[in-house]
C-alpha cells in the first residue's frame, strides 16, 4: 500500500463519505496521483464510487490477513526512469564512440572500414562493447558532419578531413 492510498484511508476515519474535490483539498495531491489512488483503491474494492462520492466498503471481506494493493504510480515512474536512462546511455555511447572515431582518424589520416571497427572496438573495450552496427552509425554521422569522407577510388577506405 502506498503513501496516498493510506492517506485517502484514513480521510474517511473522520467522514463516511467525500467527493474527489474534498480529498484533493485535503491531500494537495495533483490530479493524475489522486486519479491513480482512487481508481486503486475503487478496483481493490476497499473504496465505493456512487456517483462521484467516494465511500468506505463496509462489505469488504478478504481471505488473507495480509494482502498487497497494487502501486502502478511506483511502475510508471520507475518505468520511466529506466527509459530515460537507457536513453542517456545510448546517446553518451554514441558520442564516445564519435570521438574516438575522430581520434583515430586523426592519427591515421585514412583507414580502411575494418581496420577502423577494430580499433573503436578497441578504444572503447575497457568502458563498454560496442556494436559493429553502432560504429557504422556513428561514421555515418561524422561523413554528415564533414569530420570523415569516403575515399574516391576505395568505396570501404576513410579519410580525416582537417
Amino acid at each position: 500500500m502506498s503513501v496516498h492510498q493510506l492517506a485517502v484511508l484514513l480521510i474517511f476515519n473522520d467522514k463516511d463519505s467525500s467527493t474527489k474535490a474534498e480529498i484533493t483539498e485535503s491531500l494537495g495531491l495533483d490530479k493524475p496521483e489522486l486519479e491513480k489512488t482512487l481508481t486503486t483503491l475503487v478496483d481493490s474494492k476497499l473504496v465505493k464510487l456512487e456517483a462521484d462520492n467516494y465511500t468506505i466498503n463496509s462489505d469488504y471481506v478478504n481471505k488473507k490477513s495480509k494482502f498487497k494493493l497494487p502501486t502502478s504510480t511506483v511502475k510508471d515512474h520507475a518505468e520511466k526512469e529506466v527509459e530515460q536512462t537507457h536513453q542517456s546511455v545510448e546517446e553518451d555511447r554514441r558520442l564516445y564512440i564519435q570521438a574516438a572515431i575522430v581520434r583515430t582518424m586523426k592519427s591515421r589520416k585514412q583507414l580502411g572500414h575494418n581496420e577502423l571497427i577494430q580499433q573503436v572496438i578497441n578504444l572503447s573495450k575497457d568502458r563498454f562493447t560496442p556494436s559493429v552496427a553502432m560504429i557504422k552509425k556513428c561514421v555515418e554521422v561524422l561523413i554528415d558532419k564533414q569530420y570523415l569522407e569516403r575515399h574516391s577510388n576505395q568505396k570501404d577506405v576513410y579519410q580525416y578531413l582537417a
